[in-house]
C-alpha cells in the first residue's frame, strides 16, 4: 500500500507540473471566452453588411425556375439576395450544383476583381491599405470548411478597428472578419483555451488528439490529487478526532484544502474537455445510437415550386427592407424566411391570400415522426412553453415554444419540433450523454443556472477563480519538488 501511495505521490507532483499550468491556462482563456469569442462572420453580420434586394427587379419565379431546369439531381433549396447590386437567384440541387441566376439569365461569368472590392467595401468604408491572396488557411481562417474556399482574397482596412475581411476569391463571398481588438482577445482566450494554434489546428485528428491527452493527464493528476487529499483527511482524523489539513506550510495547507474544495470541479472541466472531441462508443450507451437523422424525412417530399402557392413578390408589400429570401419547406410546407434588416419572418407560401406566419401543427408534426420511426413505435407529444433538460440554451436563445415528442425506441429518442419557424432537434442516449459531458459539466448549462443569468456568471466566477487559484498552488509545489529532486540527484553524483 506504501509503495502504491508513493507512487500516487510522484506521478502527482511530477504530471502537476504541466497539468497545474495547463488548468490556469485554461481557466482564465475560459473566462474570457465567455465574453470574447473566436472572430467570425455570422449570419447576423452577413445581412448587416448586405444590400436590399431591389424591388423593381422581381421576375416572376416559375420564368427563374425555367431557367434552372438544366440542374443535376432534385432540387433542394433555392434563394435571393443582393449580389453586386442587383437582385440574384441561387438555386442547388441534391448534387450541390449551385446556378446563379441574374436578370433572368444564368450567370456564367467569373468573380472579378471588381465584385470582390464591391462586396468587400459593404463590410467597411475605409481605405484598404492591403489584398493578399491566401493560397493557404491562416490563423483566423483554421477550420477545414474553409478548404473550399481557397485561394482566399484578405482584405486589411485602414480603419481604426482595423479590420480583416476575408473573401472567397471564386464566389467572392464573405467568409470571416475580425478586428484588432477580436485579434488580441482570441490570443488570451479561443487560442489558448482550444490549442488554436495553427500548425496544430489545420490538423485536425492530430490537434484533437494533443487536446484530449493534455485534458486526460490533468483529470488523472487532479484525481491522484484528490485521492491523497482526503486520506490526509481521514487520517487526521482518526488521529486526532478533528478535520482539517495536516500541514501547517501555508502553499501546502492552502493547495490542500482548495484542492478538496474545488477538486471535483476541477476533475470535471478537465474530463468533460478530453472526451468533448472524442465520439461516445456505443457500448457507453448499450444498443446502436445513431447520431444522424434523416433530413428528406423531416421535410417530406421534394421541393417543388407549384407549392408556393404565395407570390414571392407579394412579400415587398408587407415587408420593407427586404434582404433575403428563402424557399423552404418542411412537413411537407412550404414557406419562405424573410430577411429585413431588423428582423426575420416565416412565412406560409401555401397560403394565397396574404403572408401567413408559419405555424406548423402538432398533427402535422406527428406525421413526420410517423414517417420517421413508423406507425407502431409508441410515441408521447408535449407542448412546451418552459425548457426542460434537453431543450436548453444559454440565456435563452432557443425559442419558445416548441413541440417535444418522446419516442419509445429504447435509445431514448427526443425530438424537438419549432411550429414557428420549422428549426428541429433530434437527441438519442448517445446525444443525451454528450450532453451531460460538455454542456452541463464544462459549460454548466443546468436549467437553474441558466434561468437566472446572474447566478450563473457568480458561479462561474467563483469555481474558475477557485480552481486557478488551487492549480496555481500546485504549480509551485510541483516546481520546489522538481528542484529538490534535482538537488539531491546531484549530490548522489
Amino acid at each position: 500500500m506504501s509503495t502504491l501511495r508513493h507512487i500516487m505521490q510522484v506521478l502527482h507532483r511530477v504530471i502537476g507540473v504541466i497539468a497545474g499550468i495547463l488548468l490556469t491556462i485554461w481557466f482564465i482563456s475560459g473566462l474570457v471566452l465567455i465574453y470574447k469569442p473566436f472572430p467570425a462572420a455570422t449570419e447576423k453580420e452577413q445581412i448587416a453588411h448586405s444590400a436590399m434586394l431591389d424591388p423593381s427587379d422581381l421576375q416572376p419565379m416559375d420564368s427563374v425556375w425555367q431557367i434552372a431546369t438544366g440542374l443535376s439531381g432534385k432540387v433542394q433549396a433555392a434563394w435571393m439576395v443582393n449580389e453586386f447590386g442587383r437582385n440574384t437567384w441561387h438555386i442547388k440541387s441534391e448534387d450541390r450544383d449551385i446556378k446563379r441566376i441574374s436578370s433572368g439569365d444564368i450567370s456564367t461569368e467569373s468573380v472579378t476583381a471588381e465584385d470582390c472590392d464591391f462586396v468587400a467595401r459593404q463590410w467597411c468604408d475605409a481605405p484598404v491599405v492591403r489584398i493578399d491572396t491566401l493560397q493557404r488557411r491562416d490563423q483566423w481562417t483554421m477550420y477545414t470548411r474553409y478548404l473550399n474556399n481557397l485561394p482566399m482574397l484578405l482584405y486589411r482596412f485602414g480603419d481604426k478597428s482595423k479590420t480583416w475581411v476575408y473573401l472567397d476569391s471564386k464566389t467572392a463571398q464573405v467568409v470571416q472578419q475580425s478586428t484588432r481588438a477580436e485579434r488580441i482577445w482570441s490570443w488570451f482566450g479561443s487560442i489558448p483555451h482550444k490549442f488554436y494554434f495553427r500548425p496544430l489546428r489545420e490538423h485536425t485528428q492530430t490537434w484533437i488528439s494533443v487536446l484530449s491527452i493534455c485534458a486526460a493527464l490533468a483529470a488523472l493528476d487532479i484525481l491522484l490529487g484528490f485521492v491523497l487529499g482526503v486520506r490526509l483527511l481521514v487520517i487526521r482524523r482518526r488521529r486526532t478526532g478533528r478535520w482539517g489539513s495536516p500541514y501547517h506550510r501555508k502553499s501546502y495547507y492552502w493547495h490542500h484544502v482548495l484542492g478538496l474544495i474545488f477538486g471535483i470541479f476541477l476533475f470535471t472541466w478537465a474530463f468533460s474537455g478530453a472526451v468533448a472531441l472524442q465520439k461516445i462508443p456505443d457500448w457507453v450507451v448499450g444498443g446502436k445510437n445513431s447520431m444522424r437523422i434523416s433530413a428528406d424525412k423531416i421535410y417530406g417530399r421534394s421541393f417543388h415550386l407549384a407549392d408556393y402557392k404565395l407570390d414571392y413578390r407579394d412579400l415587398f408589400t408587407h415587408y420593407n427592407n427586404i434582404k433575403r429570401i428563402d424557399w423552404l419547406h418542411v412537413a411537407e410546407t412550404p414557406f419562405y424566411k424573410v430577411t429585413t434588416a431588423d428582423s426575420t419572418y416565416f412565412v406560409n407560401a401555401s397560403a394565397v391570400e396574404k403572408p401567413k406566419p408559419l405555424n406548423i401543427s402538432k398533427q402535422q408534426w406527428t406525421k413526420v415522426v410517423k414517417r420517421i420511426r413508423g406507425t407502431d413505435v409508441p410515441i408521447s407529444v408535449k407542448l412546451l412553453e418552459d425548457y426542460d433538460r434537453y431543450y436548453l440554451s444559454a440565456f435563452g436563445a432557443l425559442p419558445l415554444p416548441v413541440y417535444r415528442f418522446e419516442v419509445e425506441d429504447g435509445n431514448g429518442s427526443l425530438y424537438y419540433f419549432n411550429p414557428t419557424n420549422g428549426d428541429y432537434r433530434y437527441l438519442n442516449q448517445k446525444r443525451k450523454v454528450k450532453r451531460w459531458i460538455f454542456s452541463e459539466l464544462h459549460f454548466l448549462q443546468y436549467k437553474l443556472l441558466i434561468k437566472y443569468p446572474a447566478v450563473w456568471t457568480i458561479v462561474i466566477w467563483f469555481l474558475v477563480l477557485g480552481c486557478i487559484v488551487a492549480s496555481l498552488t500546485g504549480v509551485w509545489l510541483s516546481f520546489v519538488y522538481l528542484k529538490r529532486s534535482v538537488k539531491k540527484y546531484r549530490k548522489k553524483k
